[in-house]
């Protein structure tokens, strides 16, 4: 069974800690709206960080389309030249 609570808790402890520090910096806000707040980067965090994988393939078949397309028009450009260079 994979354990990836250590991580999330770990990674919400310090979102959680960081916006308390942030937000007590500013006299005008109460404890209460910074808990607030605190509490809700930590789910937001909590949430990517239970889809990273997901994030991660996503990321590389973005990158892997671009690289795809840039090859196939590279490819073009130059089959292109060289039709050119041979009607010529």
């Amino acid at each position: 069974m994979r354990r990836w609570w250590p991580r999330s808790i770990v990674a919400g402890a310090v979102l959680l800690c960081a916006s308390i520090a942030i937000a007590s910096a500013n006299s005008d806000v109460s404890p209460i709206e910074t808990a607030i707040e605190a509490t809700n980067v930590t789910i937001a965090a909590r949430a990517l960080a239970d889809q990273i994988v997901i994030i991660a393939v996503g990321g590389l078949l973005l990158g892997a389309g671009v690289g795809v397309v840039a090859a196939a028009g590279l490819t073009y450009w130059y089959k292109n030249r060289q039709i050119q260079g041979r009607l010529q």
